[in-house]
């Protein structure tokens, strides 16, 4: 039987991210950036040898699609142009729950894995030469995740992870990531 004997977890990560957007077939000078550089600051307990909980909060940073006049891209099975000069960024961020597992391999190497669910938030906004629109869009999904931490020193461990976290369907944002943590 697992002996419940709590420690406590604190920690960051930095990374990136790639959300595919469905945007396919740019043209002209048409540019889509898909990935970003991220961060997340987490927290957990580890309640005894392998399984634990684990809170975060993550911004995966922006996406964006650039064009001229004349420029056009497909986008959900119709293919779109750009009437004006144009920027549509979006921003994507997350807070969540994860129950986790793990072992320690050796006193030192620890591989582990994740699932839980989040609320995340999407930031909008398409800019012209004569307008400005911006939309904000929230949700709730699950999202995923496996990894591996070394101990470094005493409670300090690094850590190297890759998460998916699901957005709208079938809107799913990827992010590796690496930093460290600390044990109390």
């Amino acid at each position: 039987m697992l002996e419940i004997n709590p420690r406590f977890y604190i920690g960051a990560s930095g990374g990136m991210s790639t959300l595919d957007t469905g945007i396919s077939n740019t043209t002209g000078t048409a540019k889509l950036d898909e990935d970003d550089s991220g961060f997340k600051f987490y927290g957990g307990v580890n309640l005894n040898k392998i399984f634990g909980l684990e809170a975060h909060y993550a911004d995966f940073g922006e996406r964006s699609l650039s064009g001229n006049p004349g420029d056009r891209f497909d986008f959900e099975g119709k293919t779109l142009q750009f009437k004006k000069s144009a920027t549509i960024t979006t921003e994507e961020a997350s807070y969540g729950l994860a129950a986790t597992a793990g072992y320690d391999v050796t006193r030192w190497f620890r591989p582990f894995a994740k699932f839980g669910g989040h609320r995340w938030n999407q930031e909008g906004e398409a800019v012209a030469s004569t307008a400005t629109i911006s939309k904000s869009h929230d949700g709730i999904g699950m999202f995923f995740g496996a990894g591996v931490q070394s101990r470094i020193y005493k409670g300090l461990s690094i850590r190297a992870e890759f998460e998916r976290f699901q957005f709208d369907d079938p809107e799913e944002i990827d992010f590796f990531s690496a930093g460290m943590n600390y044990q109390f």
